[in-house]
């Protein structure tokens, strides 16, 4: 039944009209036909006779191989820079060839986390000294932020000690405040603070 309107149908295929405009019209002249298969008849003659009527908003012909790219998510590039996993060496290539500066930001968190694991304040110092002068404004200011708490830096680097229990501590004060905000006064904070949940050495107890 399509086969009588094959040269309408690819003469409207060439004029970039889509599969819906194009059955609009053939439904018009009298031939009932469902989208599903006229779709399937459509991609037959657009395969046959090497068609493309992608366009975009503008009008503009897509191009098919560009249309198949395949794309790599920001927080998959963010989690290969600081765990060096979840892409491949052709997508690795792929952005550092794109993006100069995910090359340059792979090295400094190489640089930086190499700081820590020698546990040197020498390779602290040489490691301000290299990027401070960056040509990135963001790595300018994280190294600013760096010098102007040197001493706390250096000390991170150097000793074992760690303040992760006290700001565990504090984030579950903070959490608790924020579910009662509103509801409660001091009194009943007090009392879910010292008796709702005990926390020891990291271990949570209810009681």
């Amino acid at each position: 039944m399509l086969d009588n309107h094959k040269e309408f149908i690819i003469d409207c295929l060439n004029r970039k009209m889509t599969f819906t405009a194009i059955l609009n019209e053939i439904q018009k002249a009298g031939t009932s036909i469902k989208s599903t298969a006229f779709k399937q008849y459509g991609n037959k003659l657009k395969a046959e006779y090497g068609i493309n009527n992608k366009t975009n908003t503008a009008g503009k012909e897509l191009n098919p191989e560009a249309i198949k790219a395949r794309y790599i998510k920001r927080k998959d590039v963010l989690r290969y820079l600081w765990t060096g996993k979840k892409l491949s060496e052709e997508d690795v290539a792929a952005v550092g060839k794109e993006y100069e500066v995910i090359n340059y930001l792979e090295r400094l968190i190489f640089d930086f986390k190499s700081v820590f694991q020698e546990k040197s304040k020498a390779m602290l110092a040489g490691f301000i000294e290299i990027y401070e002068n960056s040509a990135y404004s963001k790595i300018r200011s994280f190294i600013n932020g760096l010098s102007a708490d040197i001493d706390a830096v250096a000390n991170a680097v150097e000793l074992p000690y760690s303040n992760g229990f006290i700001e565990g501590n504090n984030n579950r004060l903070k959490m608790i405040k924020r579910m009662m905000f509103g509801r409660a006064k001091l009194p009943l904070l007090e009392i879910r603070i010292l008796h709702g949940e005990q926390i020891f050495l990291g271990k949570h107890t209810h009681l």
